[in-house]
């Protein structure tokens, strides 16, 4: 047998003492031990940083979990790149607070927390259904924090003008409101709408719209086959030869149709958050992350929120989520104390005061159950509650995917099953360049 080289033992001495450090800092934490202060430890995030270290100075839930931030602000864009770059050259940061599309994306760089320090069951007991996504055979992956549900923003003005007392609560009543609010002038040009669906390019958020009426209709879009490779499902069908997906397509495409009584979207028309905000939209499906830019657009605009519709008759209440969450890079100096630092900031006060300050809903169910006393947060608790997300791992990838799929479908070059066919066969396609590793 080869004898080790002087090197390889000093890096294999480096690796025992990282474990045995992260081992001690568990051991510490579940002890109970007063002596708990952390070491202070860098974050990176895209939060605006006055808004970030507001929360770092004022917070007493976070004094009181002993953890010491020292938070760098990134863009959102570049946020990643930079994470990769920063990794590749040992000069990362302990903790990253960061949407899951890139937490999924780059999990191969990213500590796992075992499940003997928190258990499969306690983490779905303590965060929404959307959490799992960050379940991993081994261990968590990152542990939630934060999440932005899609709500549906209604004019209370078009819909009143329209005979209408109260918004949508199930899908199928859209095909009565749209001949009602929807208007086209003697060309035939839209100048009124009832809803921004059937085009993806100016319906913002589309992908999330159609994840949201797939996963409603109890379709997965993405999974994991018995040797854990990730498999794309959007060609399931149900044990009546029904397809989910097709009928969430059609659902969506028909308000694009000419044809339709339901006419009530083109491409040619503007983005819809544009739309909304001048008050010629009555219905915009968007996250609750975007009250506050339709606020600034338009002051005077007469809206309210209310719960995404659902399928009627449907076995599943479900919007769709943005979870945002804390990670730990491998590459960290300081992994096992800034796994527990994620464990700590994510614990129930800390992750209120976060959500308080960022204004959009905690992740956490106990969270979750309270009735909060300002009306547009009731929606958005029950909506974050009922959320739930699945494993994009290229999120620009499958965002190209879904475009074609609706696209194809819109032009009227290939039949809805068609499409969905073919998008099945591409999402597969970037699903393997992750298997392959």
């Amino acid at each position: 047998m080869r004898s080790l080289t002087a090197f390889q033992i000093v890096i294999i001495a480096i690796c025992l003492l990282g474990i045995v450090g992260g081992v001690v800092a568990f051991a510490t934490y579940r002890s109970g031990s007063s002596a708990d202060d952390l070491p202070p430890m860098t974050l990176w995030g895209s939060v605006p940083r006055e808004q970030m270290e507001s929360f770092l100075a004022n917070s007493q839930a976070l004094r009181d979990t002993k953890v010491q931030l020292s938070y760098v602000e990134k863009r959102a864009e570049s946020l990643e790149a930079e994470l990769v770059d920063a990794l590749a050259s040992g000069r990362g940061p302990d903790l990253i607070l960061a949407p899951q599309e890139l937490i999924l994306r780059q999990q191969g760089k990213l500590a796992v927390l075992p499940y003997g320090n928190l258990s499969e069951r306690d983490f779905k007991n303590s965060f929404i259904g959307g959490g799992e996504i960050f379940l991993l055979p081994e261990g968590v992956l990152a542990q939630p924090v934060l999440v932005d549900p899609l709500v549906l923003y209604w004019n209370r003005t078009l819909l009143t003008n329209a005979g209408v007392a109260n918004p949508p609560r199930f899908w199928d009543e859209l095909f009565t409101l749209a001949p009602l609010v929807s208007e086209r002038d003697k060309q035939g040009n839209i100048t009124r709408s009832l809803v921004a669906f059937g085009e993806y390019g100016n319906v913002s958020g589309a992908k999330a719209i159609l994840s949201a009426l797939i996963l409603q209709g109890g379709n997965a879009i993405v999974g994991k086959d018995s040797s854990g490779r990730f498999t794309a499902l959007l060609g399931l069908t149900t044990p009546d030869d029904l397809s989910p997906v097709e009928s969430a397509v059609r659902f969506y495409t028909d308000f694009s149709n000419p044809s339709k009584s339901i006419y009530s979207w083109n491409r040619g028309l503007p983005q819809s958050q544009e739309m909304f905000a001048a008050g010629k939209l009555g219905l915009y499906v968007g996250f609750a992350s975007e009250l506050p830019a339709i606020r600034a657009k338009n002051p005077n605009l007469d809206f309210d929120l209310a719960a995404l519709p659902q399928v009627r008759d449907g076995a599943r209440v479900a919007t769709y989520g943005r979870l945002y969450a804390f990670a730990v890079p491998r590459a960290s100096a300081n992994q096992g104390y800034a796994l527990l630092g994620a464990m700590r900031l994510t614990q129930a006060a800390p992750a209120q005061e976060f959500a308080n300050a960022l204004g959009i809903p905690p992740a956490r169910r106990d969270l979750l159950a309270a009735t909060p006393a300002d009306p547009y947060l009731v929606v958005l608790y029950r909506a974050a509650l009922q959320s739930l997300s699945w494993l994009d791992l290229d999120a620009v990838g499958s965002d190209a995917v879904f475009r074609r799929m609706i696209e194809s479908v819109t032009s009227g070059r290939a039949r809805i099953g068609e499409s969905v066919n073919r998008a099945n066969a591409e999402l597969q396609e970037v699903l393997n360049r992750f298997n392959a590793f």
